[in-house]
């Protein structure tokens, strides 16, 4: 930062209709209930994405938590951005997503 100057460029913004990003109903992705179990590395996470009414102790360390979630690969983000930490139990072709997610990645860094 010692080293900063200025430029002679100016941002200008172009313009912006809001409305663009608005959906309707029938636009919106279809939504998924997701069971998950986490473990206490990433409550924390699954708390702010979730609030704590949806975790639910098992006794053991480990936590459930029900969810709906966008049923497409956007929707199934959070699960693996908490990896290890975390299992999705249902539906199945959820769990088969984050498998074959999984997979690739363990491929990939071997």
């Amino acid at each position: 930062m010692a080293n900063a100057e200025l430029a002679d460029r100016v941002f200008t913004p172009r313009k912006f209709d809001p409305a663009a990003l608005e959906m309707s109903e029938t636009e919106s992705p279809p939504m998924v209930e997701v069971t998950f179990r986490f473990d206490e590395a990433v409550k924390p996470d699954v708390t702010g994405f979730y609030g704590d009414g949806a975790i639910e102790s098992c006794g053991d360390g480990t936590y459930l938590a029900k969810v709906m979630l966008f049923d497409n690969p956007r929707g199934y983000h959070s699960l693996l951005y908490m990896g290890e930490h975390c299992e999705c139990l249902a539906p199945e072709h959820v769990r088969a997503y984050i498998g074959e997610r999984a997979r690739a990645m363990a491929k990939l860094y071997g």
